[in-house]
């Protein structure tokens, strides 16, 4: 079974054609969107420019939190990722 950071770099290969170079990774903490550092590749790594940070809830609730960052830069360990999404 591929790593997730491969896995993940291939969509993205494939996602730049069709014009869907925004990501959005979910982990159990936070959902991340930016764009996909591809200059370097580093394992078990995955790196967002221009990132914006949503933290959930506390409690598991699925209210709406309206409680945002913004980071140039954004590194989040493949062990964290839970799932990944590419939209335009």
């Amino acid at each position: 079974m591929k790593k997730k950071c491969e896995l993940i770099r291939e969509f993205a290969q494939e996602c730049d054609k069709s014009g869907k170079k925004y990501l959005c990774i979910l982990t159990k903490g936070f959902k991340a969107k930016g764009y996909l550092y591809t200059e370097k590749e580093i394992e078990g790594l995955i790196t967002l420019t221009d990132a914006r940070i949503k933290p959930y809830m506390k409690g598991g609730e699925c209210e709406n939190n309206s409680e945002q960052k913004h980071l140039e830069w954004l590194n989040i360990f493949a062990d964290d990722i839970v799932a990944f999404s590419f939209t335009e």
